[in-house]
């Protein structure tokens, strides 16, 4: 009778893991997509007087062009007919996931842009991105053993 109970008891564990894991996971994801939202909308506070004033190309900031990449990768590429670039200047949310790697479906990167804006007209767009893998530390920290 012991030893049901022992087995009993893992299973509730292990019931109650799986199902935190299923609800961490997408909860951490959906903070990450807020602070890009955040961060995008910010910097697209910035680059509307460049924009404006037609001088956006020739700064720290580009239309279409990507202008600043961390890992230096996407620097001078068009990303004017990406989804999140395209929903955003038709007035809607703007967002992307794209694979890292097409051999590697699981490492994505999670993209965000926000308007950048003359009035009520959106002229331009700005995104920000985070690899989805840089949250995992945090995932793995937040499961702990019974």
């Amino acid at each position: 009778m012991q030893r049901v109970a022992c087995l009993g008891e893992w299973l509730a564990r292990f019931v109650v893991l799986r199902i935190f894991l299923q609800q961490v996971k997408p909860g951490t994801r959906l903070a990450m997509e807020d602070s890009l939202v955040n961060t995008a909308s910010a910097l697209a506070q910035l680059a509307t007087p460049k924009m404006v004033a037609g001088t956006i190309a020739q700064g720290g900031f580009a239309q279409g062009i990507a202008v600043f990449d961390s890992h230096q990768q996407a620097l001078g590429q068009d990303h004017s007919r990406w989804n999140d670039v395209i929903k955003t200047l038709r007035g809607e949310y703007g967002a992307r996931s794209s694979a890292v790697n097409p051999d590697a479906a699981d490492n994505t990167v999670m993209h965000v842009a926000a308007p950048i804006r003359d009035g009520p007209n959106s002229i331009g767009a700005l995104t920000d991105s985070r690899v989805n893998q840089s949250l995992e530390p945090y995932i793995a920290r937040s499961v702990s053993p019974f």
